[in-house]
């Protein structure tokens, strides 16, 4: 296990404040990779780095700098809080055994979660890495102590919801709203539920991106092997 700055945790993970990710930067997250020497981690690992490149978490440059001589915080922004609230809980949480846990163990591992989600949603069959690595992203914070009791599976029914909850916002007021009313009221009540409509997805896609970069760390974390010399 490689050394890190900070406190150990019970489970041979390091403590990340800020300072920690200024000095991490985004190119010694990708060399992560070639320092993986199990094979099905690798696996989850390199799908995971695949996933956070794909959403666009990381940006081309800034002041010169390429991206991968950014540090994680710089990338991360405002929502570097978010991020290292989100190790602390993950430091608690020995994700390796996701790898090889069968559905049972995997269930035991959602106590949190709410009987009646785990009722309607159950696990799906742990096939390959891909899978084993989409239960880790769906069930992120439900692994962490007293965390969800639903899943970020939940993000497309609430995706709709608030479609719906637009929809017929608009649709209503439209229908019921006097004809005589000043233009201006139609017009702020769109724009209104437009912006609402559109911070509630820029918010949550957000959030997504944090949350990624959080479990590519801590999951890394347990299975990069330490080299001689090489320091994070």
């Amino acid at each position: 296990m490689m050394q890190e700055t900070g406190e150990w945790a019970a489970v041979g993970k390091p403590s990340y404040d800020r300072d920690r990710l200024r000095q991490l930067k985004v190119g010694e997250l990708e060399k992560r990779l070639q320092r993986i020497d199990n094979e099905i981690a690798h696996e989850v690992a390199a799908i995971l780095w695949k996933r956070i490149e794909d959403i666009g978490i990381f940006r081309a440059a800034i002041h010169g700098k390429s991206t991968r001589d950014l540090s994680v915080a710089q990338q991360a922004g405002m929502g570097s809080s978010v991020v290292t609230r989100l190790l602390k809980k993950l430091r608690q949480v020995q994700l390796a055994e996701c790898l090889l846990a069968d559905r049972e163990r995997l269930a035991a591992m959602l106590e949190n979660m709410h009987w009646s989600w785990k009722m309607f949603v159950p696990i799906p069959p742990m096939r390959d890495a891909r899978s084993r690595a989409a239960f880790l992203t769906n069930y992120l914070e439900c692994l962490v102590p007293n965390g969800w009791q639903v899943s970020w599976g939940i993000n497309m029914p609430l995706n709709l919801f608030f479609i719906a909850w637009f929809l017929a916002f608009n649709y209503l007021f439209l229908l019921y709203a006097p004809w005589n009313a000043p233009s201006w009221q139609f017009t702020t009540v769109v724009i209104s539920s437009n912006l609402l409509l559109h911070s509630f997805f820029h918010f949550k896609n957000y959030y997504y991106q944090l949350r990624s970069i959080a479990l590519y760390i801590s999951f890394t974390d347990e299975f990069v092997v330490h080299e001689p010399g090489v320091t994070e």
